[in-house]
């Protein structure tokens, strides 16, 4: 968004599990943040190791690290931590998070509440609102078609999906989250990410 921002890339192997030289490399480059597009086991020995080492700098993700299991395996090196996400953190006392940690403990009573397990609960929802409408048999193509008419669907726990003939995605909004005493928290609400012009 800001062409006089200077960004540089520090590729990581895959799977990395030993943060200690990558750390090591970005406190050389003194950076102002790191933006990580990792997955959350990664992304949590990267907070981990850049406590140990002392780069003390803002850290972002994106949605696949904005789950529990980071705070987890990062423990206190995940406070602080930017993601955004798919869906209102697990713990949100709205009543729509309520109900999906109700049902969670009634039909999956040894699992934690989480941001994934969230967003498969009211993608559940919500493909379960659609198919309600189909008159006759349910079919790939009745299936099809009533996603076509859908409109908007409203979870409260994704933001709202919006489907026609044009719209296939659902949804096109996230929700900022950050890392405070041990759990995610809402920064604002649902937001439609700026549009980044191709340079």
């Amino acid at each position: 968004m800001d062409p006089s921002v200077k960004v540089s890339e520090q590729v990581v192997k895959f799977q990395t599990t030993d943060y200690s030289p990558i750390v090591g490399q970005l406190k050389g480059k003194n950076p102002d943040a790191v933006v990580l597009i990792l997955a959350y086991p990664e992304a949590a020995a990267f907070l981990k190791q850049a406590k140990l080492q002392g780069l003390d700098v803002p850290a972002y993700g994106y949605a696949p690290t904005a789950d529990e299991g980071l705070i987890k395996l990062a423990g206190d090196a995940a406070n602080g931590y930017h993601a955004v996400s798919l869906t209102k953190p697990s713990m949100d006392p709205s009543p729509a998070m309520e109900e999906y940690r109700t049902a969670l403990k009634q039909y999956a009573p040894k699992e934690q509440p989480s941001s994934n397990s969230a967003a498969s609960y009211a993608a559940a929802k919500a493909f379960g609102e659609i198919v309600k409408t189909i008159k006759g048999d349910v079919t790939s193509e009745s299936i099809s078609a009533a996603f076509q008419k859908a409109g908007t669907i409203e979870t409260g726990i994704l933001p709202p999906l919006t489907y026609s003939a044009q719209q296939h995605l659902g949804g096109t909004q996230l929700q900022r989250v950050v890392v405070k005493d041990g759990a995610f928290v809402a920064e604002g609400d649902f937001t439609t990410p700026p549009q980044v012009k191709a340079q």
